[in-house]
């Protein structure tokens, strides 16, 4: 029965962990999606308040031991050497330390603290969603795109905002599409400036073929 209330109460403590990692764990992480969210509910259901209900389990076997003697109590019961307040409050410093310590609590007071909060505010496409509509000009969108350092999945996740960008100034773009392509790839890499042209071209209702 002690070793049951010692992994008991490190699980526990691990599991505090979990839920505080997950506070500040980054939006792509294993722990943010639908799968692992209910892995770490499934967790916290069986293992968080676990000790307390071992610690309910040794008083309610009492009177089963009296009766049929002390076999049971030995199995399941208390066990004698150790304090029922000891260890409740050995559980309660586990869960509170490995709370505080996913959540990294010595850096509490760093900008960046909760990098998984601020990962989607600071990434290149959630600026380039904010700032994209604000351009006055292609060329005035393009830097801006140029100045975020685009990724092709990036660029694929603007699709949207791309095309508007080519219904409002697509009549700015060059008449040939390899033109058009050109004057992209001034400002983002080859790569990327494909995609954008692509939808760019889209929003201004030209084949990007063409």
């Amino acid at each position: 029965m002690i070793g049951l209330l010692i992994v008991s109460a490190i699980a526990s403590g691990a599991t505090a962990f979990l839920i505080g990692y997950a506070f500040l764990a980054p939006h792509d992480s294993f722990i943010r999606t639908k799968t692992g969210s209910i892995l770490l509910v499934v967790l916290v259901l069986t293992f968080l308040f676990l000790p307390p209900q071992l610690m309910g389990i040794g008083s309610a076997l009492k009177p089963l031991g009296a009766q049929t003697g002390s076999g049971v109590m030995e199995a399941f019961g208390w066990p004698a050497g150790l304090n029922r307040e000891v260890y409740r409050f050995s559980w309660i410093l586990l869960m509170i330390g490995g709370l505080l310590s996913g959540l990294r609590i010595w850096d509490v007071r760093k900008p960046d603290w909760r990098p998984g909060a601020m990962a989607l505010a600071s990434s290149p496409v959630s600026r380039a969603e904010g700032l994209l509509p604000l351009a006055k000009s292609l060329e005035e969108a393009l830097e801006t795109l140029g100045r975020l350092n685009l990724a092709p999945r990036d660029a694929e996740h603007l699709a949207g905002r791309l095309r508007d960008i080519g219904r409002h100034f697509g009549h700015q773009l060059p008449e040939g599409n390899g033109a058009a392509y050109k004057v992209v790839a001034q400002y983002v890499s080859p790569a990327v400036a494909a995609i954008v042209t692509g939808h760019v071209l889209e929003g201004a209702l030209r084949k990007p073929g063409a």
